[in-house]
């Protein structure tokens, strides 16, 4: 059930004021309780509406209320403080409420639109019958931004394969899961024509699933996608750009989270995150960046509190610095393959300071046009990490130091080892550690590690020990033979 709580309980119908002059003033409260039960949701939708009132006589009260201001009151009575309602059909719905006092006062209150209950699924499709509310295939909507105004909290849209050409964005402002039926590889979305993003994400429990985004363009942050929570899963944002802001494919901030993408040749000219611009919370995982390109953080700007976990990272370019990440004022970067990036000043692999430092990355064949083609970083501690074969230089670090990380020249600290770190075959992109490396079990353990694993999702922790870089050692298979 939803709870919708008065103005006690910080939000919700309520009527207040009763006095002993027999002027009676209202007031209400219209937003929702602190508890944060919704106001909307899929049909049969329950909500449980409860009075909160004020004033010098409250005596001898009862309650009145009508939950769709059809003129008649559903429910009345002085034990109907607190009341149920069930709306088994579509729509939007004012509630009115009218409190009464044992000397005949009387207040009341309406709030427009209050209630919306919704489909539990609408659906798309370019051949539909755009009959509303969409609610099987025969009637689908023709465009995605018609099943999603139709859609509440909870609702699942449905789209079918084929091209969605916008002008404007989809704006997902519900928590509304927008999901196709066959993947990215058969369900695109596309601006073709004015000045737009392609995605607006913009609710904590909002999902886009399954999209070929592509072609976006903004003048604001995120040219494919931006993101204020939410989750964007299994999509491939690609040829997106902005305009003297960041994010060329996606801006994430405020918890939103970017999943299992592949985000690939969007730009933020004069910017930074050509792929994606982390913020204030957002995050990335288990994605693939390649050929982004910005002034700053060629695939990945991190920024106060931006993070990025199992994320490879190849081919990216920046016209200053950090070709493949920039992270900086609480960036955190862990578990990353960053290869074959190049910055036009410093850090062709990674940029960075005052942040969290990249832990078990590997971070190789990298290059910088101002010295420092592996890792420039700064007031931190780098654990964990390979950075190796970057040109001209592989790293430089100030009031920073390394600790257990594979890379040359030595770079003082603890733990650490300059010989090569026998990857598998780096021609073929196979950076796994080859047997006899010298970086198996010579990582420092840390507490997040105990339930964690590395980015072919093996255990980070094997027999008490763990390796240093992307990827933990695994014994390959082969035969055994016994002799009898």
């Amino acid at each position: 059930s939803a709870a919708l709580a008065g103005a006690t309980g910080g939000g919700g119908v309520g009527a207040h004021g009763f006095g002993i002059s027999g002027s009676c003033r209202q007031a209400a409260r219209s937003e929702p309780a602190s508890t944060g039960a919704p106001r909307q949701g899929v049909t049969p939708l329950q909500v449980v509406f409860a009075a909160a009132v004020d004033g010098t006589n409250l005596t001898g009260l009862g309650y009145a209320w009508d939950y769709t201001t059809d003129g008649l009151d559903d429910v009345s009575g002085p034990a109907c403080q607190t009341v149920t309602n069930i709306y088994p059909a579509l729509g939007a719905y004012t509630v009115t409420l009218t409190v009464t006092n044992g000397g005949g006062e009387t207040a009341s209150f309406s709030r427009v639109g209050y209630v919306r209950a919704g489909p539990l699924t609408t659906y798309v499709a370019t051949d539909g019958g755009h009959s509303f509310p969409y609610t099987n295939w025969t009637a689908a909507a023709t465009n995605i931004q018609a099943a999603v105004d139709v859609a509440t909290d909870g609702t699942l849209v449905r789209v079918s394969n084929g091209t969605y050409s916008v002008t404007s964005q989809v704006m997902v402002a519900n928590g509304v899961r927008v999901r196709s039926e066959n993947g990215a590889g058969l369900t695109t979305v596309r601006r073709s024509g004015g000045t737009a993003r392609v995605f607006y994400i913009g609710h904590s429990n909002a999902v886009v699933d399954g999209f070929t985004i592509t072609n976006g363009y903004e003048t604001t942050g995120g040219g494919g996608v931006y993101m204020t929570g939410g989750r964007l899963l299994n999509c491939v944002v690609a040829s997106n750009a902005v305009s003297s802001s960041h994010g060329g494919g996606v801006y994430c901030e405020r918890g939103g989270m970017v999943s299992n993408c592949v985000i690939r040749g969007n730009r933020a000219p004069g910017a930074n995150g050509g792929g994606v611009y982390a913020f204030n919370g957002g995050e990335v995982w288990w994605s693939q960046l390649t050929g982004n390109s910005a002034d700053n953080g060629g695939a990945l700007f991190l920024q106060a509190g931006g993070a990025a976990h199992f994320c490879k990272m190849k081919g990216n370019t920046v016209t200053a610095s950090g070709g493949g990440v920039y992270a900086s004022y609480g960036g955190q970067l862990r578990n990353c393959l960053i290869y074959q990036n190049s910055a036009a000043a410093q850090g062709g692999g990674v940029y960075g300071g005052n942040c969290g430092p990249p832990v078990n990355c590997t971070i190789v064949t990298n290059s910088a046009g101002g010295g420092v083609g592996g890792l420039l970083f700064s007031w931190s501690t780098v654990t964990n990490n390979i950075v190796y074969d970057n040109t001209p230089s592989n790293w430089w670090i100030y009031a920073a130091n390394f600790v257990s990380s594979c890379t040359t020249p030595d770079p003082g600290g603890t733990s650490n080892i300059t010989s090569q770190p026998s990857l598998k075959n780096p021609a073929q992109e196979r950076f796994q550690l080859e047997t006899g490396s010298p970086c198996i079990d010579k990582g420092l353990i840390m507490p997040w590690m105990a339930t964690a694993t590395d980015l072919r999702e093996k255990a980070r922790i094997f027999q008490g020990a763990v390796d240093i870089g992307a990827y933990e050692w695994v014994r390959e298979g082969g035969t055994i033979f016994v002799v009898h």
